[in-house]
């Protein structure tokens, strides 16, 4: 930070430096600093797509401001982002946010072409498949990657995740051990996620015991691990936390993650709203309103993005 300082000192309008120091910013959890940096850098760099990336992916992926983000990631495809697996890929998580499902895939699937063996971004492809209830095709999905990319382990743990969710357990849990291949510590390092599946399962195949014992390391890392991180993850953490103390019984602080979600956004991976983890509170009255809130919200957004689109703001 002192060098980007450094340089700005000397030279206001440097790039590099404004970029730098907005990360900086970003990485440490200061979104609205970022933002200032990202400005200044699009104030001195109007043609850099970068800029207007790095704009439009704080406020759409770090604030949660859809509408305020979407405009300059516009920009930046326009620039050339088209060709940037990193600019279509954050667009098409911005849609994912709001819940614009066959936009997220458009824009993932151009990022699969650039980049096919990001298996990340597969594992992003799939789920949002599985979200919208197209679970053979998810399925499908799995079986032709795993033929081209080097992401076979990232394909086992989907089928774990899907078959978890399928109740099937005995099969959930041979692509369980598939996938950890003989060092469980090292997996769950690898994929933080993976261990409420596994918790969950446990829970529902008489292991109840070692599932809370489970379930309270989970909760213990991820707790700390949310000072650390912003945005998107971010959420992903709260929906996480919220689902491991509803499969405990702790309601009141389940409930207390999901509301948190109103006001940050909602961002379903790998865990969503289904999760049978949150059985327990299908008619709790708050759980109820909780999700009708963050739908409307999500609805709300969508159709003023459809209003943009409409008014020629937006052409994604």
């Amino acid at each position: 930070m002192i060098y980007y300082e450094g340089v700005l000192r000397i030279d206001g309008g440097n790039r590099g430096a404004l970029e730098g120091l907005g990360s900086i910013y970003l990485k440490t959890n200061k979104s609205d600093s970022a933002v200032k940096y990202y400005n200044k850098q699009l104030d001195t760099n109007p043609k850099d797509l970068w800029a207007d990336y790095n704009l439009g992916m704080v406020l759409a992926l770090s604030k949660n401001e859809v509408l305020q983000g979407l405009p300059f990631l516009q920009k930046a495809y326009d620039l050339g982002g088209s060709s940037q697996a990193s600019v279509l890929m954050n667009i098409g998580f911005a849609y994912f946010s709001i819940g614009e499902y066959t936009k997220a895939l458009k824009y993932i699937r151009k990022t699969l072409l650039l980049e096919p063996s990001w298996c990340g971004i597969n594992q992003d492809y799939y789920n949002i498949l599985y979200i919208q209830g197209k679970s053979d095709e998810a399925l499908n999905f799995l079986d032709s990657i795993q033929n081209f990319t080097t992401c076979k382990r990232a394909c086992d743990i989907m089928r774990f995740y899907y078959y978890t969710l399928q109740r099937d357990f005995k099969k959930a849990e041979g692509y369980s051990k598939q996938a950890l291949d003989g060092d469980q510590n090292e997996f769950i390092r690898e994929d933080r996620y993976y261990d409420i599946f596994f918790n969950y399962l446990l829970q529902e195949t008489g292991r109840k015991n070692d599932a809370a014992k489970g379930l309270k390391t989970s909760i213990k890392y991820f707790e700390a691990e949310m000072m650390k991180v912003n945005g998107v993850q971010l959420s992903i953490i709260r929906l996480k936390l919220a689902s491991s103390y509803a499969m405990l019984g702790e309601n009141e602080k389940a409930l207390d993650y999901l509301s948190q979600l109103e006001k940050f956004g909602l961002f379903e991976y790998p865990i969503t709203l289904a999760f049978p983890g949150f059985d327990n509170l299908r008619n709790n009255p708050a759980f109820k309103a909780i999700v009708k809130h963050i739908e409307d919200q999500r609805a709300a957004v969508r159709e003023r993005v459809r209003e943009m689109e409409d008014s020629g703001e937006l052409n994604l």
